[in-house]
Formats: C-alpha cells, sequence, structure tokens
C-alpha cells in the first residue's frame, strides 16, 4: 500500500462494498498490525465482518442517522441539553450490544 499505512497513527476505512474493505484491513494489518482502524459498515451483518477481522471501532451510518434525529426531536421538544446527550449515548450503546449479541 503506497498510502502509508506502515507507519500510520490511525486508518479510516469507508470502502461501499464489505469483502473489499474487509481485504484492506487485512492487508492494513500485514503492514501495521497495531494502528487503530475505524471502518463503515452498512448493516449488522457487515459489521461482524469487519469487527471479525480487527476493525477498531464500527461506525453504521444509519445508527448515526437515526442518533441524529433523535436528538433534533429532543431539542425541539425543549429537552435539556445533558439529558439529550445522555439518550443519545444510551440509545448508541443499546445498538452496540444489539450488534454484539446477534
Amino acid at each position: 500500500m503506497k498510502a502509508g499505512a506502515a507507519d500510520a497513527s490511525l486508518i479510516i476505512v469507508a470502502l461501499p462494498e464489505i469483502e473489499p474493505a474487509a481485504l484492506t484491513v487485512g492487508r492494513i494489518h500485514d503492514l501495521n498490525s497495531k494502528v487503530p482502524i475505524l471502518a463503515r459498515a452498512h448493516g449488522v451483518a457487515e459489521a461482524e465482518r469487519l469487527g471479525a477481522v480487527g476493525v477498531t471501532e464500527v461506525i453504521q451510518p444509519e445508527v448515526e442517522a437515526s442518533a441524529t434525529l433523535i436528538r433534533h426531536t429532543l431539542n425541539w421538544f425543549g429537552v435539556p441539553k445533558d439529558r439529550v446527550l445522555d439518550y443519545v449515548q444510551q440509545y448508541r450503546q443499546s445498538m452496540e450490544t444489539k450488534r454484539h449479541a446477534s
């Protein structure tokens, strides 16, 4: 890889298809086994696949879009910011727990 993966301190993988993303993560690990990798996945199965190949953190656009909708809705109704942030954090944690349980 010519992108500097061997010396990188963080890598983001945001490829649209799961198999090229998983292969990329594998190649990155061959070059730099300690680098943290953030990756995008569209669904639970993709998130699990990326987790299995060593991605440090998986971001799911649908979960993040839902979190944003929740945040805007609660703000609209005047819920205090600290409660909104707590609720969104709980939502994300529940989705993460759900992903690991499947």
